[in-house]
């Protein structure tokens, strides 16, 4: 097949860009992943916050950092004049 005409080109750029047509049993597969996915998906999200413990580690850290910060300023406010 030659591209030395607009039809022949036009042919052409048709037989390389087909869509692709995807099979029943691919289709069913997706949907069936993808619902796995969701139902599995809102079970870990509802519990995997409090199964995080580096989540919790940084909370506890700040937690501790804000009262020594509260217990050395408390002292300065009351000792200036």
């Amino acid at each position: 097949m030659s591209i030395n005409n607009e039809e022949n080109m036009k042919k052409l750029l048709q037989t390389i860009y087909k869509p692709a047509v995807a099979s029943a049993e691919f289709k069913q597969g997706l949907l069936n992943s993808l619902v796995d996915e969701l139902s599995g998906g809102a079970r870990r999200s509802a519990v995997s916050v409090w199964q995080q413990p580096k989540l919790w580690l940084s909370v506890i850290a700040v937690l501790i950092l804000a009262a020594i910060g509260y217990g050395i300023w408390l002292p300065l406010t009351f000792a200036l004049p």
